[in-house]
């Protein structure tokens, strides 16, 4: 698999946070007016309907500035060929963002006025921050149409291009997608792409490979906004988490048989869960690991011989249960316990020496008899009161001037898609 943790949203849904966030930020953002005095004109603009995000791939015409800009750039280190300028815009993910409707007014110092009305495209891109790791969706490039009166085109590329690209590009920090992160769990640095009008970050655990482009025609959840976690992912979260519990589990006992004496104990953790899906639906199972010593003697009358010993364990099952996904009111997705099963445990002992051989039948069912009456119970409740959540699904803030708003997930179920963690849902705008 090419990712562990993944977020996406669709085309249509980045286009209806945007049409809230211009709504919100209307006319703060949208509307300016910049004095000319070379010319002798005021000119003011009004974007008069939301940008619509366009994530099909961007035509010729629009990229093209772009790649030559990208070949100057190269041209500082090597000699740009169109195969590797091509290569070079081949690792870049564009999309589209079009105003579609731009009031234009000029005012001459006479009072006299020229109104148009214009539609400008940008060419965009989506990279990741190195600095946080979140998305960061960028114009890079205003394409506007082009006007006869050579006044009017001067204004339109000197004054109207630069004022829609610094708006674009404010106006898109709202429709990013939120950070990839998972509390306790390194990942690796994220990226992100474009797929089947999607937009989608994705990312590894740290120390596997780095997360690759997926593939043409992979398939994602048919929501609006998703969030997916693979089992690898889900089980680093829950082994942070168990951890902070600390299960710890000690104590220790002693019996008598004829002329032989026992004693035990153990210091046990309780880790390394493993989050599953079967016909049954989730289950969790988690892993006994520490120290089991015993120590047997016998009183022989004039000798009494004694030896120290470790105890080999098992367990069958695995500790565990069925569980149950859900998600929280801070968009967290939280594991709950829903069914212990019982689980046994086998005891094995080798190595005793000759005397203490008509004995290892009874310490064997001794020292198995102490752990099931003392150490299953302990876990079995233990993993009865486990609630913890393995990924938080942020918001994302958007400020502009005295408007402060967050995009959050809502609306979130919780589901298996292709074997891994699913959390559908829509992104809403939301006051900060």
């Amino acid at each position: 698999m090419a990712y562990d943790v993944a977020v996406g949203a669709s085309q249509n849904q980045l286009n209806s946070v945007g049409a809230v966030i211009y709504k919100q930020l209307y006319p703060q953002l949208f509307t300016g007016a910049v004095d000319v005095p070379t010319l002798g004109l005021k000119v003011a603009y009004d974007v008069q309907q939301a940008p619509a995000v366009n994530l099909s791939p961007p035509p010729p015409q629009l990229t093209a500035h772009v790649a030559d800009r990208l070949g100057q750039a190269l041209a500082a280190a090597v000699r740009p060929t169109p195969e590797l300028v091509a290569a070079a815009m081949d690792s870049v993910i564009l999309f589209s963002v079009t105003a579609p409707q731009i009031a234009i007014t000029l005012t001459a110092a006479d009072g006299k006025t020229t109104k148009l009305t214009i539609a400008a495209t940008a060419l965009c891109q989506a990279d990741i921050d190195p600095a946080n790791g979140q998305v960061k969706l960028t114009a890079l490039h205003v394409s506007i149409p082009q006007w006869t009166d050579p006044t009017v085109q001067w204004v339109l590329d000197n004054v109207i291009t630069p004022e829609v690209l610094k708006i674009l590009n404010q106006y898109l920090a709202g429709v990013a997608l939120p950070q990839l992160s998972i509390a306790g769990v390194d990942l690796n640095v994220p990226l992100v792409a474009i797929e089947n009008a999607e937009m989608i970050a994705l990312t590894t655990l740290k120390g596997s490979a780095p997360p690759t482009p997926p593939p043409a025609g992979t398939a994602w959840p048919s929501a609006p906004f998703f969030a997916l976690l693979s089992a690898a992912a889900a089980d680093a979260a829950a082994a942070y988490q168990v951890q902070q519990l600390n299960p710890r589990f000690q104590d220790n006992g002693s019996a008598s048989w004829t002329v032989f004496s026992v004693n035990w104990g153990y210091n046990l953790t309780l880790g390394d869960p493993s989050i599953g899906i079967g016909s049954g639906g989730y289950h969790l199972r988690l892993r006994l690991s520490g120290g089991v010593n015993a120590g047997l003697g016998a009183d022989l009358g004039f000798l009494h011989p004694h030896v120290d010993f470790g105890v080999g364990f098992s367990t069958n099952p695995d500790p565990g249960g069925s569980i149950g996904l859900s998600v929280n009111e801070g968009n967290t997705i939280v594991v709950n316990m829903q069914r212990v099963d019982a689980f046994g445990i086998a005891v094995h002992i080798d190595g005793l020496p000759g005397w203490a051989n008509t004995a290892i039948g009874w310490v064997t069912s001794t020292i198995t008899g102490g752990l099931t009456s003392t150490l299953v119970p302990a876990v079995n409740a233990f993993i009865g009161r486990l609630s913890f959540g393995v990924f938080t699904i942020p918001s994302v803030a958007v400020n502009a001037g005295p408007v402060h708003v967050r995009v959050v997930p809502a609306g979130l179920r919780v589901g298996d898609f292709s074997g891994m963690v699913a959390a559908t849902g829509e992104l809403q705008v939301q006051p900060a």
